[in-house]
């Protein structure tokens, strides 16, 4: 039972970072899992009003973590600054 247990905590402590997003980790910056045109803008992004409206496929005025990773060739990588 033991080595079940040890198995199953080092396999989620694998998972948890394939799983995490660095555009959220980067740019969601109240931690709400949706980024918004002001939290881009703060992170020293430039903004493109056309291209995050496209982005954005619900239109509710944020980014989820799949609408972000979908642009993110458009959105973050062109207009934004790069970590050092």
């Amino acid at each position: 039972m033991n080595n079940k247990f040890m198995i199953a905590i080092a396999a989620c402590l694998i998972a948890a970072p394939a799983y995490a997003d660095w555009r959220m980790e980067r740019f969601d910056l109240n931690g709400d899992k949706l980024i918004s045109v002001t939290e881009l803008k703060d992170s020293g992004c430039k903004i493109n009003f056309s291209l995050f409206k496209h982005a954005d496929k619900n239109q509710d005025k944020f980014l989820d973590k799949k609408e972000a990773r979908t642009a993110s060739q458009y959105i973050f990588r062109k207009g934004c600054p790069k970590v050092k």
